[in-house]
């Protein structure tokens, strides 16, 4: 029994969980709704492609998505919140703000991410890896405006 990432954030805001030893984070809706709160416009995208990415990085618009970070083999970890909803997630996701990419809109090759959480403020992704490593989400996405 856990909490419920598409209320809010799951285990501590720096990744830790005292019955647990570490955090999970939340999903895309509670994100978006905060980033409305600001003032600016988020638009949540599921089962999206990289062109339709790099048509909003093209506009001036960033994207934040969903994937597995990569340091450990990813798998899935299944819980039920305290009202015994039944949550799906993956043990080893991240968040990522997409801000530039390489080819065309309708071609793109690879795209830049930045991760804060990792301290690096821009890391190239072929569109391969890139594809593989969001895939675990749904493909999902915001759109920030």
């Amino acid at each position: 029994v856990w909490g419920d990432p598409d209320v809010g954030i799951v285990g501590d805001i720096n990744g830790k969980a005292d019955n647990i030893g570490w955090g999970y984070g939340s999903h895309w809706n509670p994100v978006a709704n905060a980033i409305r709160s600001f003032g600016l416009g988020a638009e949540v995208k599921s089962g999206w492609s990289v062109s339709g990415i790099a048509s909003e990085i093209a506009a001036g618009n960033p994207v934040i998505i969903w994937w597995v970070n990569g340091v450990w083999p990813a798998y899935e970890v299944d819980w039920k919140t305290p009202g015994g909803k039944s949550v799906r997630g993956v043990n080893s996701m991240h968040v990522q703000v997409v801000k530039g990419f390489t080819g065309t809109v309708d071609n793109p090759q690879s795209f830049v991410v930045t991760d804060s959480g990792y301290g690096y403020p821009g890391r190239s992704y072929d569109v391969g890896t890139f594809k593989a490593k969001w895939s675990w989400f749904g493909n999902t996405a915001i759109v920030v405006r």
